[in-house]
């Protein structure tokens, strides 16, 4: 089986993700790991996985293909919202009815796109001489935006079955119209939450969008003994992907630590890590480089609160509720389904919300029932490696008999 994916080693959510699939697949079958990243073609061992760099990817093109989407995307969605009435305000782009979609959509979205990209190249042409020498039973795409990869699939081995790791929650319309080919194509796609497998399931129809779930098993070596720097005392742990200012201080984390001076506050930044106590800050480290030092934080804390989660599964507000500690996110994140679905913390709009979040989990009894909810949640979704591997190989049995069918 061949797995295309446009990059192959980052540390960002949807790489991780992308790969915890081909571990799955690996537990049955041979895995090549197509991908443009690289500076030159080479091919190499990585653990279970032959993997072939075609080297030709160029950054500057996926970003400005990225800004050029995003730009388009919120102009769709903006106009989908301008559609409904007042009571469907607030509804995501995905759950607005098909009728309002095409009625919405750009005519000429595709055109404006064209027109935009025009000249960047296409970093996958190279992998049709390498497909055909594979000769796949069956393949995965990753990334359902990767048309250049499916245009090579389609050159190097037509009628191969092919499955879509999609690596998106939300699905403009504008895009649904643009990608249209690689979700026709598709047989099935491998989701990672709720929210992921919806917005699939209202573009092609129940059945195709498979929940898989992510194997999450939590390190349980970090619960024998707190960070030295916080203790055993219950803190509230800030995760913020920004930097700390001049003071060390973040604009919502230092609204908690004036609203609630008694409580010890932690906060992980991009570029330091700093203990508040009294409002005031104790200790100023580097930022944290292990993921040990992060799972031991979140272990420890009265609540995590992450401000700004990850765009495709919220992975940091996943392994805080396995631990059991309850989880504080915005309202308007991907992590708002793991506290909402799952009853395992609150979400905030406003700083008034926040406060109010934070004072409400900060109720022992409020916070252990939300932590237990939430790490049951967890536990049965992502927290086991056998489910995830079952949920992967059950989803992709029917790829298995499209195989045998070309034997």
């Amino acid at each position: 089986m061949v797995l295309l994916i446009p990059r192959w080693r980052t540390s960002d959510e949807a790489c991780w993700a992308a790969r915890q699939v081909a571990g799955a697949i690996a537990c049955s079958a041979e895995v090549h790991v197509i991908t443009p990243q690289g500076t030159t073609p080479r091919v190499f061992t990585d653990g279970v996985f032959q993997v072939h760099e075609l080297g030709t990817a160029d950054a500057i093109s996926e970003v400005r293909r990225d800004l050029v989407l995003a730009s388009l995307s919120r102009e769709t969605s903006k106009e989908i919202c301008e559609e409904t009435d007042g009571a469907q305000h607030k509804t995501s782009a995905q759950r607005v009815s098909t009728a309002v979609l095409a009625k919405s959509a750009h005519s000429n979205a595709h055109a404006l796109y064209d027109e935009l990209t025009r000249g960047l190249p296409d970093p996958w042409p190279p992998a049709v001489d390498l497909l055909r020498g594979l000769r796949p039973d069956a393949a995965v795409l990753a990334d359902y935006k990767q048309t250049g990869a499916l245009q090579a699939l389609e050159a190097g081995c037509t009628d191969v079955p092919l499955a879509l790791v999609p690596l998106s929650r939300e699905l403009p319309v504008l895009e649904a119209e643009m990608f249209a080919p690689v979700l026709e194509r598709a047989a099935c796609a491998l989701v990672f939450t709720d929210a992921e497998c919806q917005a699939f399931t209202e573009a092609r129809g129940s059945g195709w969008a498979h929940f898989v779930g992510l194997p999450m098993r939590p390190n349980n070596s970090v619960l024998r003994e707190p960070n030295p720097h916080t203790g055993d005392s219950k803190y509230l742990f800030v995760l913020a992907s920004s930097r700390l200012d001049g003071d060390g201080s973040l604009p919502l984390t230092q609204l908690i630590r004036t609203r609630f001076p008694s409580m010890r506050v932690a906060v992980s930044a991009s570029d330091g890590f700093v203990v508040y106590d009294n409002a005031v800050p104790i200790h100023r480290l580097p930022a944290l480089d292990r993921r040990s030092d992060l799972l031991r934080l979140m272990a420890w804390a009265r609540m995590t609160l992450e401000l700004r989660p990850g765009t495709l599964f919220a992975r940091h507000s996943i392994e805080s509720l396995l631990y059991g500690t309850p989880i504080v996110v915005p309202e308007r994140s991907t992590a708002r389904e793991h506290a909402e679905t799952g009853s395992g913390g609150l979400w905030f709009d406003t700083p008034a919300e926040l406060t109010w979040c934070v004072e409400a989990v900060s109720e022992p009894e409020v916070g252990a029932t939300l932590g237990r909810q939430g790490r049951a949640y967890a536990e049965s979704r992502y927290g086991s490696t056998d489910s995830f591997i079952e949920r992967t190989t059950s989803a992709l049995s029917e790829l298995v008999k499209l195989s045998s069918t070309r034997l």
